[in-house]
């Protein structure tokens, strides 16, 4: 009688074996597609990044080195019908600024001078002296460059007027006044609620809470931007009358304000999520040093976390900087310099938006301009995600 044990286990072994390597095959096949995901989903992030700052050159370029051609009409004469220019003060080729005269008329009614609309080369008049022209006629054309002084140190953005100006600080204020009012609501609140949801709130109730209030942000920009201006903007006009303050129905204040609501959540959750992280024992060495809740929340784990707790302001400025809907339908949209946030004013976003409603030519330079504020809207998003980096870097603790 053949005793079969031994190959009965051999081949329970192999089995086993061939088992074990079959499942190891599709646990490595499982992870190589995840990993294969994870890194077209990050290779994708730089691509489109790359692309956006592409486009935005490729158009912001332009804009500061190819000029405009300016059309400059015959001035009107009251009482004459039509004038005689009578010297021609700066001929084809000349270089004038703005305002500089450019032709000399004359008429039995009196006499005008025509004065260049925007600074840059004369590229073309269209009479000679004696020649007699109608008023308000095409006559000078004028080769306008936009140049860094033009978009850097004018304050009146007006892209799509007939006299147009690039100023962008007029943008900036706007973005700058309303960012901050909202930073100064969503600030305090958010990092106090956290505090609370980390240290003195019942787990089951964080649970929920936590959840709500992340709700926030789930809320469509536009009706934050409505309920600023039928709601808020009518109690802060009311609020600010009993001080005698007067505020237009557009206003920056009301726009930052609710702002500042609807970026809480990004500060509260994120900062609460580094304040949990922070590790228990902590706490405890704090509680056994006699510390209260309170001494403990202010001067262990705010400061244990402050790295996460700087990037979740950075991520609230970065979302306040970019808003659209809320400054375009409550701050207004005209262009106005000041800091002032009881004042009507335009933030770069909502200026971009202005302008798109438009039927502009796309080689156009108002066209252009709409870029040329898209990528200073960028370089300010970078500037404060750069800042937040030194400052998590500087204070950032590994547990």
């Amino acid at each position: 009688m053949t005793d079969l044990s031994p190959a009965s286990s051999t081949t329970e072994t192999t089995v086993g074996f061939d088992l074990r390597r079959t499942g190891n095959t599709w646990q490595r096949i499982k992870e190589g597609i995840i990993e294969g995901i994870l890194f077209v989903a990050g290779i994708s992030s730089v691509v489109i990044t790359i692309g956006i700052v592409v486009v935005l050159l490729s158009e912001t370029i332009p804009f500061f080195t190819v000029p405009e051609t300016k059309t400059i009409y015959t001035p009107t004469v009251e009482g004459a019908q039509t004038l005689t220019i009578s010297k021609i003060i700066a001929p084809v080729g000349t270089y004038v600024d703005k305002g500089a005269p450019v032709v000399e008329f004359s008429s039995p009614a009196g006499s005008a001078v025509l004065t260049a609309t925007a600074s840059g080369k004369i590229l073309k008049i269209l009479g000679e002296v004696g020649t007699t022209v109608e008023m308000n006629k095409h006559l000078v054309d004028i080769s306008h460059l936009v140049t860094l002084r033009d978009f850097f140190v004018d304050t009146l953005w007006a892209p799509v007027f007939d006299d147009p100006r690039y100023g962008i600080w007029s943008l900036i204020s706007g973005t700058l006044t309303t960012t901050l009012v909202a930073l100064f609501v969503a600030i305090p609140v958010g990092t106090i609620i956290a505090i609370w949801l980390s240290e003195y709130c019942y787990p089951n109730v964080r649970e929920v809470l936590k959840p709500s209030l992340e709700l926030l942000a789930a809320v469509p920009t536009v009706v934050y931007g409505y309920f600023a201006l039928l709601i808020v903007s009518p109690v802060m006009q009311w609020v600010l009358g009993m001080f005698g303050i007067t505020m237009g129905g557009f206003n920056m204040l009301s726009a930052g304000l609710v702002m500042g609501i609807m970026i809480i959540p990004y500060v509260a959750s994120l900062s609460e999520d580094a304040m949990r992280a922070v590790p228990i024992q902590m706490r405890e060495g704090s509680y056994a040093m006699g510390a209260t809740r309170v001494q403990t929340a202010l001067r262990v784990l705010v400061p244990a976390s402050l790295s996460g707790i700087t990037s979740a302001y950075i991520l609230a400025i970065a979302r306040a900087v970019g808003e659209t809907m809320i400054v375009a339908l409550a701050a207004g949209q005209r262009p106005n310099f000041t800091l002032n946030p009881t004042q009507e004013a335009a933030t770069i976003s909502a200026a971009i938006v202005q302008a798109t409603l438009g039927d502009l030519p796309h080689d156009s330079t108002a066209y252009r301009a709409i870029f040329a504020a898209g990528l200073m809207l960028m370089l300010i998003t970078l500037f404060f995600n750069i800042a937040g980096y030194l400052i998590r870097k500087r204070y950032r603790e590994a547990y």
